[in-house]
């Protein structure tokens, strides 16, 4: 986001971003950007002030820039003297101890962290001035019975504290029975939470009558972790008999084995308004749950059970099912794994036709039969929020077909993917019901399944009237004649299907393919030819169809004439004919007919048994037909290989590089073709030619085919057996281009061949870079290039490795270049190398200008060390 869009934001955005700030990056850092934002933060006023992360002179420094009116929240510890702590400057401009609670109008959560108890009382002393305070929470120090006295004063006094936490606090048998005077007559307390040191089954005791007071208010009871253990369990179930306001109790860690849910659920037969119940993680087995399930089956009020991480080996209970039926929050459930049969997905379906909220559903890698998923199924007929229900890896082959079609019911996908999640026939009817009315699918995919005709009997009736399926994948299947029959049947009423895949199944009437038009991949069982008739009716019943595709077909030469026959009248724009046994016979009779027709402009030809006659009447008629793009990868033949290019060099508009390597163009009738199609193809840029065996004659070729390439750039011809003739041909063509780049590493060309190249390279003008490597050019061709060097300004690398340079030709290398201010990059490889060449050249090596590859040391008859 700009700063100018950050600048242009409503005030109350920016403090919502506040809301996620600390303290210290709003008043050091943001505060600081801008008079704007310097202006917003002295607006914000939900200022988190926690002292314990802060140090004292940083807290003294916030008090010159926040009023106590913008503070939310505040948490106090005893690590610093509080009576040397003033209050922020308030509005009014006055300051005070932070005793003083009465400057923090807007404060809503107090925290007391190991505060000791005088400070507390002070602190008590003055909350009761703060009315909009709603939490409190004590940390960490030793309560007596004054301490509850006051803060029974306290809630008298202050009618707006809703929440009480005591975390770690130590309450002595002395002082937990005085916990009932923390629900004096008038107490408006809503939420009371005790964190260890855990108030025991003692403290339960005097909590239990507490809460059979009838004027006491408390809605949320957290116990969790304070060793309630059976008995407690049993005071605060008698408690929860008598109680009308409890709605939620966390009893989490404490302990409760049977014993103690055996109380519980007498308790909560007659209990109307508790609604959450947390048990997790105790010592509670499988008989007490069943216990529960039995007693508050039809009883309960009961919203949320949480019954996770004890020792029941039953993973669904009774706390799922209450969910399932009651908790209006619940959207996601995961009951994978939980060893769920028929039986208890019975029980699941039974209280999932109620519910309204559910989602998301996993059940996964159970023990369902197909029995079960189609109860399941029948139980949600009518649901339209539950989006994703995973029944995977489970005993029945139709339970992802029952979660399928729930899917495509109430979700909104555009794509789905069921392959290989082994559905039958049974399964494809589900999902062909809830498929009839979808408007949104537009691929799916089914293949690798086990679908046989009746399925495609279904799904056939379905596609005959959907308007927005455009991909169909029935690759894999068990369709016979009689499931494409009625394929065919129905498919001719769809205007929308655009792809459908039919292959790898059993059929055994080839028309069939045909008629669909379809592109199967394999797995066909082939019984005879296709036959004229067949593709007649495959182009009458796709007239506009502007794409075939018959790959993979096993079609032979017979089949071929047959289609020839009908491209000629046909719209036909792209034909794929790749992965068949067509031959050159086959060929001759597709360029026998394609010599009129205008229209195709892509054939894929890809991996058939084309030889070098069939290549040859393909480039006869493409020499002046529009294709685009031919393919013919596959039909090991270089011939073939380089038919394509020519054709692709002929018809491609933007085709600007040519790459042909390893094909051996010394034969004439190879290298006329391709050196024709060069000659006319004027924006070619990069030309590389390597391992060719082009020769001198082949070099004549292809530099009277260069002649007008004013654009090409660049030219690599390494490897192509060009000799001193050969050479001699090149220079006089590319002492007329603009080349940057000549590449002609294994040649052998030798000195003589230096010798003219070495004229041409005197006065060229654009050339930046040139490979001689592997050239047996000796100290001679070297004084050659070395007169280049002293005059041309513009190579800037020239590479000589592999070849025979001796210590003359170095000193006069090493000469020339010392002599340049700007000399070129030059890599040179020795095989053998005296004390005079290495001191003569440690500058240009040095400076990267000489880059020397030593091999061996004869002089020292040593090899040079190598570091592996």
């Amino acid at each position: 986001m700009s700063t100018q869009n950050l600048l242009l934001l409503p005030v109350e955005i920016v403090h919502l971003i506040f809301d996620n700030l600390d303290v210290q990056d709003i008043i050091y850092s943001i505060r600081r950007v801008s008079k704007h934002f310097y202006h917003i933060t002295n607006s914000y006023n939900r200022y988190q002030l926690n002292m314990c992360s802060l140090k004292a002179s940083t807290i003294k420094l916030l008090s010159h820039r926040i009023c106590p009116e913008q503070i939310i929240s505040l948490i106090v510890n005893k690590y610093y003297d509080l009576n040397q702590i003033d209050l922020p400057r308030s509005i009014s401009g006055t300051r005070g101890s932070i005793y003083d609670m009465s400057k923090f109008i807007n404060l809503q959560s107090l925290t007391l962290i190991n505060v000791n108890e005088n400070d507390t009382q002070k602190f008590f002393e003055h909350i009761s001035l703060c009315q909009h305070i709603v939490r409190l929470t004590i940390e960490g120090f030793i309560v007596t019975d004054h301490t509850i006295f006051r803060l029974k004063n306290l809630f008298n006094t202050n009618q707006s504290i809703k929440s009480l936490i005591l975390r770690q606090v130590k309450l002595s048998n002395g002082e937990r029975k005085h916990l009932k005077n923390l629900f004096g007559v008038g107490q408006v307390l809503k939420s009371l939470s005790f964190v260890p040191e855990p108030i025991e089954d003692i403290g339960s005791i005097f909590l239990s009558n507490a809460l059979q007071d009838k004027q006491v208010t408390l809605t949320t009871l957290n116990l969790q972790m304070n060793s309630i253990r059976n008995t407690g369990t049993k005071y605060l179930s008698d408690a929860l008999k008598i109680n009308k306001t409890i709605r939620v109790l966390n009893l989490q860690k404490n302990g409760i084995e049977n014993e103690g849910v055996f109380y519980l659920a007498d308790a909560l037969q007659n209990n109307q308004t508790l609604v959450v119940l947390d048990l997790r993680y105790n010592l509670i087995e499988d008989s007490a749950i069943d216990y529960l399930s039995y007693t508050l089956a039809d009883s309960t009020k009961l919203r949320r059970l949480e019954l996770d991480g004890n020792l029941n080996r039953k993973r669904l209970h009774i706390g799922h099912l209450i969910s399932i039926k009651y908790d209006p929050l619940l959207a996601t459930l995961d009951l994978s794994r939980c060893e769920i049969d028929d039986d208890k997905i019975q029980q699941v379906a039974l209280f999932l036709r109620t519910n309204l909220t559910l989602k998301c559903l996993d059940l996964s890698h159970n023990l369902i039969t197909n029995f079960g998923a189609h109860r399941l199924g029948e139980a949600l007929s009518n649901n339209k929020t539950l989006v994703k229900l995973n029944l995977k890896r489970n005993i029945g082959r139709d339970c992802v077909a029952v979660a399928v079609a729930i899917s495509i019911r109430n979700s909104q996908e555009s794509n789905l993917n069921l392959s290989g999640e082994e559905i039958t026939n049974s399964g494809m009817k589900y999902i062909a019901n809830e498929f009839f009315n979808n408007q949104t699918l537009k691929h799916l995919d089914l293949s690798y399944n086990e679908i046989g005709d009746r399925g495609i009997l279904y799904l056939a009736l379905v596609l005959r009237n959907n308007r927005t399926l455009m991909k169909l994948n029935l690759f894999g299947n068990c369709i016979g004649d009689k499931g494409i029959e009625y394929l065919i049947e129905n498919l001719q009423f769809n205007t929308t299907l655009l792809i459908l895949n039919i292959g790898g199944n059993p059929i055994e009437n080839m028309s069939y393919r045909f008629a669909l038009l379809t592109a199967p991949e394999y797995g066909w069982n082939r019984t005879g030819t296709v036959g004229e008739e067949y593709f007649r009716r495959a182009f009458q019943n796709n007239s506009t169809n502007e794409i075939i595709k018959f790959d993979h077909s096993h079609l032979n030469d017979n089949d071929i004439y047959h289609l020839s026959i009908l491209l000629q009248s046909t719209n036909v724009k792209i034909l794929d004919l790749s992965f068949n046994e067509i031959t050159d016979q086959s060929v001759k009779y597709l360029v026998d007919i394609l010599r009129n027709n205008r229209k195709l402009i892509t054939l894929d030809l890809r991996y058939n048994q084309i030889g070098e006659q069939g290549a040859e009447y393909l480039y006869g008629v493409f020499r002046e037909h529009p294709l685009n793009k031919l393919q013919l990868d596959g039909n090991q033949n270089d011939f073939v290989t380089l038919v394509r290019i020519a054709i692709s060099l002929r018809n491609d508009r933007v085709q600007n590089a040519l790459l042909i390597s390893n094909i051996n163009l010394s034969i004439s009738k190879r290298s006329e073709m391709i050196f024709k199609e060069i000659q006319n193809k004027l924006t070619l840029v990069r030309i590389d030619f390597n391992g060719n065996y082009l020769g001198d004659r082949g070099i004549q070729y292809l530099t009277n085919a260069l002649q007008n390439h004013q654009k090409l750039n660049h030219l690599s011809l390494n490897n192509n057996e060009i000799g001193v003739q050969g050479i001699r041909y090149l220079t006089d063509m590319i002492q007329y281009q603009r080349l940057t780049s000549l590449e002609l590493v294994g040649n052998y060309f030798g000195d003589e061949g230096m010798r003219y190249l070495s004229k041409v390279l005197y006065k060229h003008t654009t050339l930046i870079h040139v490979n001689l490597r592997d050239n047996q050019i000796t100290d001679q061709g070297i004084k050659y290039l070395a007169e280049v060097l002293s005059t041309n300004q513009v190579l800037k690398m020239v590479d000589l490795c592999s070849n025979d340079i001796g210590n003359d030709g170095m000193i006069c290398l090493i000469d020339v270049l010392n002599a340049r201010q700007s000399p070129p990059i030059i890599y040179v490889e020795l095989k053998k190398f005296s004390s005079e060449i290495r001191s003569a050249s440690k500058e240009l090596q040095d400076n990267k200008i000489l880059i020397i590859k030593y091999t061996v040391n004869i002089e020292s008859r040593q090899p040079l060390s190598v570091s592996i």
